[in-house]
């Protein structure tokens, strides 16, 4: 304590330097990356990089005094790690390290190394009655008896088609000789099988022998695979999912041979072929095996794209999608292609309960397998339908620790909360609900509660909460005006471990008793000397009314200085697309929050939009961009300036913005199809054509070129790059594997056609999408920095 009270009253040191800020963020913060109980929760241990920025350390906290030590290398090797799993009685976990399985007792405090093999041993957990663990071994499912040590593969999954018999038929002229005419040849023939028949028998007779492989017929592979806890079934996924097609090429100019280099990168959107995937359940008992059939889901034989089709076919473009009717599935139509995304078994193993997504990504199914009829089949709990896309979060799902529910998240409301399914009734019932969102959902050891993450009286600070599924009361837990980036429970149920942060606070160890009374410890104070001595502009979170809809949330920086007269302005422009950013929380844009602050001691009004298509504000803002990506963040733009050129005295004539990857997307929107709203821009690793980005992120908003290629054409920058107005700044990584440096050349030569001017691009050879050496981030921003002084700045 005396330490932290010598360095907060240490004299301040001027504001940082571009340089300064443009370092490794560890100058400012060596923070806890990763937090977690001991297995009898009397410790901490948490991990952090070292001050050498390359690698890290494993520290011990003592969470009654907060004494710190950090780990030897030797100690690293003896501590539990997160993860694994516990039997019922939460006494024991098994857990990986290195490769090798151990298991935890709690009430004795040994920890058994079960395993010391060269090959990695993975996914290890309790099977039903917890006598036995089961585990993969080089893909195989392995089950152990924990009380003898014995080890057996229930039976082995194998992609061929049936045996066939080794002599193959060669009949023909002169083998009927050879065996017609030499008795030799006939007799030995005879004796081999005779000795092959009396083979097969003794194994046949033998109790103890391997069950037979199961073959599931060749060219597929699995993709997921769940043994059942009670020991008879198997289910597995089948098939590639998706093809990745012709890859592209990209070049390394800087390489250690000094001679140019290449590197195979992603396929473009739309190349991979998504095919089905199969369902199996594979009956261990008999070696038998069924194909679900997924066509009993509903509206799978429905394609929501026809209207793609028909509107080509009638008009070449199609420029608005009418609403699309789901419901009117065909009983003879192709189903379309699905992809499972979960299987999860309930403890006893007496239940299975599966999670599917269309391969279109407009509808996710949860389903139960029913194992008892004949054949086993899929009985439909859950349909969500979606006419943009199903979102890559709140997709979440478990079973209740004792079995007599299935938790799993939706955002059927439109906005992403917590459901329950009963097995016995069949009913689904919304645990939670209201215009906010229920994130890092899990159950508590042996409570029966469900805990998450959630802003529910403002979207930007995420505290803890509690909901019984009982009785659906949420109880809020903590209140710290900042938000909680994750937490766990400690092994008895009674202390929550978290790491806490706000925009200026990097994150922190914090525990605190789960009583609705129980009061924060803050445990690690992990700011440097050198930050803790930064004079910082501390940022204001607003909120912005908008006429598109939801209101927008931002960080606003405001010069210390008092205005005469009117005032320039930046705008920061996240990357990611689907990412929240202006809430209270450290946030991976370091670098960029201290160069904004930078900016405002400049006098620029400085403002950090979550425009839409970022998270954090219910499905209809993230989905606002489909089919039309770069329109409504550029309208978001817009109102944002006028609400700062009203509010804050900002001039419009005088507004600049910058941002990375889908920030730099926005920016080029911006300048390419507004005419005037910005004086200048930085678009930074920018994707610049859509059609030329990766498959998994541009479908689900854009479809594919070949079927919607007017939403290619509206969305992707180079298609609009006549419609330069003000000053751009390109800056792009040319060894960038996600966003191709080809991008910022094919639009760099598309400007050229154009005759543009007053642009210009700034290439950096050794540089991937995130730039690696503070050389690059300083020339980076003094560009960025010379950008706005020259264009925004009064003389």
């Amino acid at each position: 304590m005396l330490a932290l009270l010598t360095l907060l009253l240490a004299a301040p040191s001027g504001p940082p330097t571009l340089k300064q800020i443009m370092q490794d963020p560890d100058w400012m913060a060596l923070a806890p990356r990763q937090a977690w109980w001991s297995d009898d929760g009397q410790e901490i241990f948490f991990r952090r990089d070292r001050p050498d920025g390359v690698t890290d350390e494993i520290v011990r906290l003592d969470p009654a005094t907060g004494g710190q030590s950090v780990l030897t290398d030797a100690e690293r090797t003896t501590i539990n790690r997160p993860g694994g799993d516990w039997d019922t009685a939460r006494t024991r976990r098994v857990h990986t390290h290195d490769g090798d399985l151990f298991l935890s007792d709690v009430t004795t405090g040994q920890v058994i190394r079960l395993t010391n093999t060269a090959t990695s041993e993975y996914r290890p957990r309790f099977m039903a009655g917890d006598e036995s663990i089961q585990f993969q071994r080089h893909g195989r499912t392995v089950v152990r008896n924990l009380a003898t040590g014995a080890e057996f593969e229930p039976r082995w999954i194998v992609f061929q088609d049936e045996e066939e018999d080794d002599k193959k038929d060669t009949s023909d002229f002169m083998t009927d000789q050879q065996q017609r005419l030499f008795e030799t040849l006939r007799k030995r023939e005879e004796q081999s099988d005779t000795r092959e028949a009396w083979s097969d028998a003794i194994d046949e007779a033998d109790p103890r022998r391997r069950p037979e492989d199961v073959r599931l017929g060749s060219g597929r592979n699995a993709r997921l695979i769940e043994f059942s806890p009670a020991g008879r079934w198997l289910i597995l996924s089948t098939g590639s999912g998706r093809r990745s097609g012709e890859q592209d090429t990209m070049p390394r100019f800087v390489t250690d041979s000094g001679y140019v280099g290449t590197q195979r990168v992603r396929s473009m959107v739309g190349v991979p072929k998504r095919t089905t995937e199969t369902l199996l359940l594979v009956d261990l008992d008999s070696g038998t095996f069924h194909k679900l059939d997924h066509s009993v889901l509903p509206t799978i034989r429905t394609d929501p794209l026809a209207w793609l089709d028909q509107d080509a076919a009638a008009n070449d473009n199609a420029t608005a999608a009418p609403e699309a009717d789901n419901q009117n599935a065909t009983e003879d139509g192709p189903t379309r292609a699905i992809r499972y995304t979960a299987l999860e078994w309930s403890p006893d193993g007496e239940r299975l309960v599966i999670q599917a997504r269309s391969q279109d990504n407009k509808d996710r199914w949860i389903a139960e397998v029913d194992l008892a009829s004949d054949p086993p089949s899929l009985e439909p709990i859950h349909h969500l339908y979606d006419e943009a896309w199903i979102g890559r979060s709140f997709n979440g799902m478990d079973w209740m620790n004792d079995g007599s529910a299935l938790w799993f998240q939706s955002e059927e409301s439109g906005w992403g909360h917590v459901y329950a399914w009963d097995p016995e009734t069949d009913e689904v019932t919304a645990l939670t609900n209201g215009p906010w969102e229920a994130r890092s959902v899990r159950e508590g050891p042996g409570d029966g509660l469900l805990w998450f993450t959630t802003g529910r009286e403002r979207p930007v600070v995420r505290d803890v909460h509690v909901v019984d599924p009982a009785t659906g009361e949420i109880r809020q837990v903590t209140s710290l005006d900042r938000s909680v980036d994750s937490f766990s429970l400690s092994p008895a149920g009674d202390r929550l471990l978290m790491r806490v942060s706000s925009a200026t606070h990097p994150p922190e160890i914090v525990i605190q008793d789960v009583q609705a009374d129980g009061a924060p410890h803050w445990l690690t104070e992990s700011r440097t000397p050198e930050y803790l001595s930064t004079p910082l502009v501390e940022p204001r979170i607003v909120r912005i009314p908008s006429p598109h809809g939801a209101d927008l949330w931002a960080k606003l920086y405001l010069p210390p200085d008092p205005a005469d007269g009117p005032r320039p302005a930046v705008v920061f422009i996240h990357g990611a697309g689907y990412l929240q950013n202006a809430d209270n929380q450290w946030s991976n844009y370091a670098r960029e929050a201290l160069f904004n602050m930078h900016l405002a001691r400049q006098g620029y009004v400085v403002l950090d939009l979550d425009y839409r298509a970022s998270s954090g504000y219910g499905r209809d803002f993230r989905a606002a961009i489909y089919r039309n990506m770069g329109t409504p963040e550029v309208e978001d733009l817009a109102v944002a300036i006028d609400w700062l050129a009203t509010n804050h005295d900002v001039d419009p004539a005088r507004v600049g913005a910058y941002g990375g990857s889908y920030g730099g997307f926005v920016v080029l929107m911006a300048m390419f199809t507004e005419p005037g709203l910005l004086a200048c821009g930085a678009a930074l690793r920018p994707v610049t054509d859509w059609a030329h980005y990766n498959d998994s992120y541009t479908r689900p908003i854009l479809n594919t070129p070949e079927r919607d290629p007017e939403a290619y054409r509206v969305s992707s920058p180079i298609e609009h790059a006549e419609g330069l107005d003000g000053a751009l700044l390109i800056c792009h990584g040319m060894v960038d594997d996600n966003v191709l440096f080809k991008d910022s050349v094919r639009l760099a030569q598309r400007l050229i056609e154009l005759e543009k001017v007053d642009w210009e691009v700034a290439m950096y050879p050794v540089e991937p999408h995130g730039f690696r050496e503070d050389s690059s981030w300083l020339d980076e921003y003094r560009r960025i920095d010379e950008l706005f002084r020259e264009n925004l700045l009064e003389d």
